[in-house]
């Protein structure tokens, strides 16, 4: 796996780590939410952010 963070990754980069348990769709969900917090305040672009439920994977 490249060095990036997994939010910085395509979904075509991040399918093989998860396949050889690299990484886990956890850490990619994980990265993804630390993100948006990271950048929310000056984007703009969420009304609401289930990350407990993200994590937990309850949002189906």
């Amino acid at each position: 796996m490249p060095n990036a963070e997994p939010c910085r990754l395509p979904a075509t980069e991040i399918v093989r780590p998860i396949d050889e348990e690299r990484l886990t769709a956890e850490a990619v969900v994980a990265s993804c939410l630390e993100r948006i917090r990271e950048r929310e305040p000056m984007v703009r672009a969420w009304t609401h952010v289930a990350g407990d439920a993200a994590l937990e994977g309850r949002l189906l």
